[in-house]
């Protein structure tokens, strides 16, 4: 049942030669009571769907593998392969070569003077 409004007392001026007004000429009379309109009825709740939560778990999961394998993808492609240089100081430039050969490096040959060395 809807819920109804209640009348309200009401104070009503009229003139001083009203049989029922005092000095000040007001008249405290009741106001007719409102038609009984009721208040409208609230929305209906919406129906609560039975939603299946395992998709929205099956496309986070595929989402973060995803991403995963793209950071590991750009690592292995996007690094610098890195070796450990040997001292090649003292070795004839052929077994200095063949020392280096399985790296696939540019070789830069530097010559420097030596009085402790003989010359080649």
């Amino acid at each position: 049942m809807a819920p109804v409004a209640a009348a309200t007392p009401a104070v009503v001026t009229t003139g001083p030669d009203a049989p029922d007004a005092d000095a000040s000429g007001e008249t405290a009379r009741y106001a007719a009571p409102p038609t009984a309109t009721p208040l409208p009825d609230p929305p209906p709740a919406p129906a609560k769907e039975s939603r299946r939560w395992w998709p929205r778990v099956l496309v986070s999961l595929f989402l973060a593998v995803a991403v995963a394998a793209a950071v590991v993808l750009a690592y292995l492609l996007l690094r610098t392969e890195r070796h450990e240089v040997p001292d090649l100081s003292g070795l004839t430039e052929q077994r200095a070569r063949a020392a280096v050969s399985e790296f696939d490096w540019e070789v830069q040959i530097r010559r420097e003077r030596s009085d402790e060395e003989p010359d080649a």
